[in-house]
This record gives structure tokens, C-alpha cells and sequence, in this order.
């Protein structure tokens, strides 16, 4: 399990800086058989929001969602973490692009606060390949790893819905598992601002970082276990 370790860290940060819009760790909700809404009401132009956990802020969230041939979807954030007992305000960015049919093609993440610094990449509809970077002081990881796409941004009315439509049942167990249990814990709303707000008027809430990576990891194993007798089930049948 310890192989997991940076890697678990990694992902928290990464999957934050990419899903915060919609709050991947609030409630993933499911679509039909295998399909699951990521980020849902996204306005065209640019809209701003409080992220909000258990009715406290965590920090602030802008989007800016362009169309012109191909679509493009920035994000940035800033959020207040504690990582082992220290407090470290995070600034979070990233930039999504799509193909002409809606499909996720490229994905650049980042996010960046002392003595932090984390990247993701993403490429190709499907399936789709991630690198991931990251520096935690002196300690570097660089993983590297598939999972089945693609990533669809669709309409809806006026607004638009990214939906995550794998082709492999392991994809979406995957994401669900690692998603939902601390989609419960951290409550995670998203209130929409007619400005960018640091939330002044509000309590703050801190994000603890180090409780998030020991669930993930928690998460993590039970899900290889999950995925690896699925797989068994399908090879005796």
C-alpha cells in the first residue's frame, strides 16, 4: 500500500484542481447504466462562485467556458488547506479542451503553494492518458496510467453538463469509489457570485489535506480489491 502514497496525495490536489467547479468530492451523481455527471450548469463567458463546505468557505472559483471551433473550459481557484498542522492558501488552475464532438482531448492542471506543486495532463478522447507531476519539498512522483474514456461535454438548455461516459464498467467504479465517501464527509456547494469573492463575510473552513489522502488510500485498496474479482468473475465466465 505505501506505493500508493504519493500518488493518493497527488490525486487529491489533481482531481481538485481539475473537478472543483462541480465539486468532485460533493455528490457524483449517476446518469444511466455507467455514466456519471462531473460538472454540471456550466454557463458560457465567465461565472464565479464560493466554495462552500458545511456552510463555511473554503475558498473562490471562476470558469470560463469559450466557443469557437473547438471549446475550451478554464478554471481557476484558490482554496485555504492544512497540510500536517500547517495552513497553505492554494491557487488552482486549469484549462480543459474539447473536439468538435464534445469530447475531452486535452486537460493541462496545476496547482501551486509552497511546498506544494502539482500538475496533470490529459490526452486523447479514449482512452484517456494522464500524467501526473508532483513535488512535495524534495519528493517528486511522475505516474503515468490509462483509463478508459472518454470525458463528453454536452448541452443542456443554456447551459452545459460534462458527463463521463467510459466504455469499461472498472472506469466509472473507479471514479465513484474515490469520489463519493468524501463527496459525504466534505459536503461541498457551490454558490454563484456576481463577482469574484474571497468569501470576507463568511466563516472560513480549511480543507485538511492529510485526513483526505488517508481516505483516498482507504478508498484506493478497496476498489483494486473491487475491480481486480470483477475482472476474476469475468475470466471464470
Amino acid at each position: 500500500m505505501r506505493k500508493y502514497a504519493d500518488l493518493l496525495i497527488a490525486s487529491v490536489l489533481t482531481l481538485l484542481s481539475v473537478f472543483v467547479a462541480a465539486a468532485a468530492f460533493a455528490v457524483i451523481k449517476k446518469q444511466y447504466a455507467d455514466n456519471l455527471k462531473l460538472l454540471d450548469g456550466i454557463k458560457p463567458g465567465y461565472a464565479y462562485y464560493r466554495i462552500i463546505s458545511h456552510k463555511r468557505c473554503l475558498g473562490s472559483l471562476s470558469t470560463n467556458l469559450i466557443k469557437h471551433k473547438n471549446i475550451r473550459l478554464e478554471m481557476r481557484a484558490k482554496l485555504r488547506v492544512n497540510y500536517k498542522n500547517k495552513n497553505i492558501p492554494l491557487s488552482l488552475n486549469a484549462n480543459i479542451f474539447f473536439n468538435p464532438l464534445g469530447q475531452l482531448v486535452s486537460a493541462k492542471s496545476s496547482m501551486e503553494s509552497e511546498p506544494f506543486y502539482f500538475s496533470i495532463n490529459a490526452k486523447q478522447a479514449n482512452p484517456i492518458k494522464i500524467n501526473i507531476y508532483g513535488r512535495m519539498g524534495k519528493r517528486e512522483i511522475n505516474p503515468v496510467f490509462l483509463i478508459p474514456g472518454p470525458v463528453v461535454l454536452t448541452k443542456n438548455s443554456k447551459k452545459y453538463a460534462l458527463i463521463y461516459q467510459p466504455d469499461s464498467i472498472a472506469g466509472t467504479q473507479l471514479i465513484k469509489l474515490l469520489t463519493e465517501p468524501l463527496g459525504k464527509k466534505l459536503k461541498i456547494t457551490l454558490v454563484e457570485t456576481e463577482k469574484l469573492s474571497e468569501c470576507k463575510e463568511l466563516p472560513e473552513r480549511v480543507l485538511n489535506l492529510d485526513a483526505a489522502a488517508g481516505m483516498l488510500s482507504a478508498i484506493l485498496q478497496r476498489s483494486v480489491n473491487k475491480m481486480v474479482r470483477t475482472d476474476d468473475k469475468r475470466e471464470v465466465n
